[in-house]
């Protein structure tokens, strides 16, 4: 069994990468997708001035999903998916799953369950009741 990751070891794999993409779910189902700079905050992930897109879809429908791809080819995207609160001038997201993901190589073998790819979750562990059990 994997130790559970809080925010603050989260947010040291999140240090590797640049670029990320948050994406939401408009009133048509569609994804929305935009470039984005999450910072930690506390126990939380922030994106500051959010678009008025995103915004909107957030506030209808808080589950999203930030990306953030390779910096190489054959390199690991980390994908976070969270609940995201609406303030004022930023989205406040609570991470729920995390996993680097790539493709895996054309000659590999599949696994039992159809996937070819590479994939290691990273385990969330919600910060407040990590330390609360303490």
């Amino acid at each position: 069994m994997s130790a559970e990751v809080r925010l603050d070891e989260l947010v040291k794999v999140i240090e590797q990468y640049n670029l990320a993409y948050l994406i939401s779910i408009g009133d048509d189902a569609r994804p929305h997708v935009v470039a984005v700079d999450p910072v930690a905050r506390e126990d939380q992930l922030q994106i500051v001035e959010p678009g008025r897109r995103s915004r909107r879809n957030i506030s209808a429908r808080p589950a999203l999903t930030l990306l953030w791809p390779p910096s190489q080819p054959t390199g690991y995207s980390l994908i976070v998916d969270g609940i995201g609160a609406l303030h004022d001038d930023r989205i406040d997201i609570t991470a729920v799953r995390a996993i680097l993901h790539r493709a895996a190589a054309a000659d590999s073998a599949q696994t039992d369950d159809g996937c070819g790819s590479d994939c290691r979750h990273i385990p969330v562990a919600d910060a407040r009741a990590t330390s609360a059990e303490s």
